[in-house]
């Protein structure tokens, strides 16, 4: 039976019908259900905008595959056997880049091994709730940007974050852990830990993932104000950490927001 998230991060624009609601793209096992308040939004929304348009299904192997070099001597044969021996099923391991295994595989796997399901988040759930109700639907950002910033080259940053995560198995599994904690109790202040942690490990990364990100998202977001319509804006929770996320962005520009919790 999925799991219900009493408290979602979930607010009102003040004086406009526009909501905002804090996903995550991964779940338990049986996946999660959202309460009927935040439901009865998205029932008669007439636009909502995730972060990309599309469900990303499928990420370009050019993304994660290098063109010259190798993962070997970017962080030594030891650390390349553990690699190895942790991602059994990634084929041509030496030929993809740091961000690659750093951002995206190790996480997976992460994933994988603690019975939490990637694709199976709120989002996912609520793409199929749209699709299956033809709401319109609508990107904050094309797929290629979500790529750009994703795998973006961070040189010497990644590859640190890379050996930590290969020389403490535990990282990675407990990062995850927190993220899904704080979604199912709704708690702020830890989503605001946790961003303020991944920033202070890779300040270059979280710059490019988030706030760069959210300042591109404000146009889209304000043309959808501007059309006085039900809208719902979905992005992953950590966009909403305080005191950077993206309402704090759009509290500068003078939008004020409640949050919902009945």
């Amino acid at each position: 039976m999925p799991h219900k998230l009493e408290r979602p991060f979930f607010w009102k624009l003040r004086n406009h019908p526009v909501h905002f609601l804090g996903s995550i793209h991964l779940s338990r096992k049986d996946g999660y259900a959202l309460p009927a308040f935040v439901m009865r939004q998205f029932e008669t929304a007439s636009a909502i905008n995730f972060e990309t348009k599309y469900e990303v299904l499928s990420i370009p192997d050019s993304r994660t595959q290098r063109a010259t070099g190798s993962l070997i001597s970017d962080i030594g044969e030891e650390l390349f056997n553990i690699a190895s021996s942790i991602l059994l099923d990634v084929p041509n391991l030496e030929r993809l880049n740091p961000e690659g295994v750093c951002y995206l595989h190790l996480p997976l796997s992460a994933y994988s091994r603690e019975g939490l399901v990637s694709g199976n988040g709120v989002d996912s759930v609520l793409r199929k709730f749209a699709n299956k109700h033809a709401r319109r639907v609508y990107g904050l950002e094309s797929d290629s940007q979500q790529f750009d910033a994703l795998f973006s080259d961070c040189g010497e940053e990644t590859l640190t974050i890379l050996r930590r995560y290969l020389l403490d198995a535990d990282l990675l599994r407990q990062e995850a852990l927190d993220i899904v904690n704080a979604v199912e109790t709704g708690d702020l202040d830890l989503l605001s830990i946790i961003r303020a942690k991944a920033h202070n490990a890779a300040p270059r990364k979280i710059k490019i993932l988030f706030p760069d990100r959210e300042a591109r998202w404000v146009a889209p977001i304000e043309r959808l104000i501007a059309t006085h319509k039900q809208g719902i804006v979905v992005a992953g929770a950590l966009h909403f950490a305080e005191p950077d996320g993206l309402l704090s962005r759009l509290r500068t520009k003078g939008y004020e927001f409640d949050r919902l919790e009945a």
